[in-house]
């Protein structure tokens, strides 16, 4: 059985001094409601099997902010970053984070062994996706998820409002997918192009957790 592990609160700039009232009660309000405060938490392992090696990563507030922490320290390191982040994950040893603009940032979590020394966040991603004719330069929702090859995916996700004949509105979803090129010398992207045919992957995205299968290996 997996045991808890137990983490420092998460510190948003809005619990300082002098902010503004009415903000400030909105967001106490949706703090409260933790699941809308923290937006996605993910491991880099099982702190079960590595209780001294492993890092959560953790996007949360309003503004969708990102901070993480390492095994045995005490407190969040916060990215100091005027980005909101849709999503991130683990992928070659690093956090890689996306937000709704196609940004992909890379946080280079292995700068230190020492607990005691936070890591160092190294922003080396700095290009975006390149824009699709028919889609608007911001998404609904971004996913970061690795193919059964081993590629990172950026899945880009935009809802078109569509009036239906009942006179109902439909909400129609549309995705755009694009292939991370990576510089191998500093892990950096240095291009996203779009790719035309996943193949035989079989994307499942969400908010908790996105994955790929091949199709071939589920016949039903």
């Amino acid at each position: 059985m997996a045991e808890a592990i137990h983490l420092p609160p998460l510190v948003s700039t809005f619990d300082l001094p002098g902010c503004q009232i009415e903000f400030q009660k909105r967001h106490d309000e949706l703090k409260k409601q933790y699941p809308y405060y923290v937006r996605k938490v993910i491991l880099s392992a099982d702190p079960s099997l590595n209780p001294d090696n492993y890092v959560v990563v953790a996007i949360y507030d309003i503004c969708c902010k990102l901070a993480f922490i390492r095994a045995g320290q005490r407190d969040w390191t916060y990215l100091d970053e005027p980005y909101m982040f849709s999503d991130a994950i683990f992928y070659r040893s690093q956090i890689y984070a996306v937000g709704q603009g196609g940004k992909i940032v890379l946080l280079d979590v292995n700068s230190s062994n020492d607990p005691s020394r936070p890591p160092i966040a190294k922003r080396l991603t700095p290009f975006g996706p390149i824009l699709h004719p028919q889609f608007p330069c911001k998404a609904d929702k971004a996913y970061l998820v690795v193919s059964s090859n081993g590629e990172l995916l950026h899945v880009r996700r935009f809802l078109t409002r569509k009036e239906a004949t009942d006179q109902n509105v439909r909400i129609m979803n549309s995705f755009v997918v694009y292939k991370a090129l990576f510089d191998d010398n500093n892990g950096s992207i240095v291009k996203q192009d779009v790719v035309e045919s996943i193949g035989d992957d079989a994307l499942f995205l969400g908010d908790n957790h996105s994955m790929s299968v091949l199709a071939s290996n589920f016949p039903r």
